[in-house]
């Protein structure tokens, strides 16, 4: 995947916003959620002590994220809908992307698979790569995530259902809020609702294209069509300095994939260990006495200063954010591991095992300070 121009703490979700951002439509929306959940924080939160740290420092934090939804129909079958997007040719289509390849033999709408693009946005072109972290196709729907990282990390899911007209197409799109652009201030509510028209430009172009009486100029005279929402998220944080510099750090990072196993016992797959560049791991996790398939993705990293890791538990996910720091003239580095995952409302087990993450999160920074300074 591409390199990550990445930014600040992951956040983790709050159960207590979970109707605001309409669970009951959308029950797996808050892996959207999470997955956005990349933002600049800049360490302003109160650090707080705790028995499980063992001296590191834990920090908890809020932030506002901003998401876009929006429901079309379109007169084509789902199947329809979905060569679509298999194709460069249709996903030119969309009226927002250009230069669009596909890197794999398959298509968008199948987990791993990527797609490069270029787009423009108040006079700057940049590039960016669409990945596929989850995939659902059964009977009359298919759902399916897509993740981006750069300019900024973003999810959109895609859900087509059979309807009397043809295919009802439900589009949300989650981010976090954009600050700066092209290396200058903005104002992030007119940024983000600048990006939400050019989605709901492509959404039009996607009727069009099945609908040769829709009235595409009108459309786009509109505006947006959807509905604009926020979501407060919080965060996790632990800390600890160790006396090897970032890229020592870092190629334990590649060569280990450490923090897999957060929400329970994983084994590795030696296949994945080492390369950040894979579309994605299958592992297996062993979560409250059950095995369950676990994907871990790499939504970006910086060379020497950070990872970020999307780990997907069946209709969990979980985020892994890691920074280097250097310190004392870059012979040390501060490691900042922050960890986020969906609250569920009723799975105990994974509730239960929860409680074990900031246990879990030190001990894998305990063993990486071991294993660094033993050969420092």
């Amino acid at each position: 995947m591409e390199n990550c121009q990445g930014r600040g703490a992951v956040i983790d979700w709050d159960h207590h916003v979970a109707p605001e951002i309409g669970m009951s439509r959308f029950p797996s929306l808050a892996l959207a959620v999470l997955l956005i959940g990349v933002a600049s924080l800049d360490g302003c939160a109160k650090l707080r002590r705790t028995p499980e740290s063992r001296g590191k420092a834990a920090m908890t934090d809020a932030v506002v994220f901003r998401g876009y939804r929006s429901t079309i129909t379109v007169r084509a079958t789902p199947e329809q809908v979905k060569n679509f997007f298999r194709t460069p040719a249709g996903l030119t289509k969309l009226g927002v992307f250009k230069a669009v390849k596909r890197d794999q033999v398959g298509d968008i709408t199948q987990i791993g698979q990527k797609v490069q693009a270029r787009m423009r946005v108040r006079g700057v072109e940049f590039p960016i790569t669409f990945t596929n972290i989850k995939a659902t196709h059964e009977t009359g729907e298919d759902d399916f995530w897509i993740a981006n990282s750069h300019p900024f990390l973003a999810v959109q899911r895609w859900r087509i259902r059979s309807s009397p007209e043809g295919s009802e197409i439900a589009f949300n799109l989650m981010t976090e809020e954009p600050t700066s652009w092209a290396g200058k201030a903005v104002d992030s509510s007119e940024m983000f609702e600048e990006f939400c028209k050019i989605m709901d430009s492509a959404l039009a172009h996607l009727q069009a294209s099945f609908d040769p009486q829709f009235n595409l100029p009108a459309a786009l005279r509109h505006g947006y069509r959807g509905e604009l929402y926020q979501v407060l998220l919080k965060s996790m944080t632990v800390e600890s300095q160790m006396a090897a510099p970032p890229e020592r750090v870092f190629a334990y990072l590649k060569e280990n994939n450490s923090f897999a196993g957060l929400l329970g016992e994983t084994r590795p797959n030696d296949q994945c260990l080492g390369n950040l560049d894979l579309p994605y791991c299958p592992l297996q996790s062993r979560i409250a006495g059950r095995e369950t398939p676990v994907n871990q993705f790499v939504a970006g990293y910086k060379l020497n200063e950070e990872i970020i890791y999307l780990l997907v538990w069946a209709d969990y996910l979980a985020l892994v954010q890691v920074q280097m720091t250097p310190q004392e003239k870059g012979r040390a580095t501060l490691v900042k591991a922050t960890f986020a995952v969906e609250i569920p409302g009723s799975a105990l087990d994974l509730l239960w095992s929860l409680t074990k993450v900031p246990e879990r999160i030190n001990r894998t920074l305990t063993e990486m300070k071991q294993n660094l300074e033993k050969i420092s």
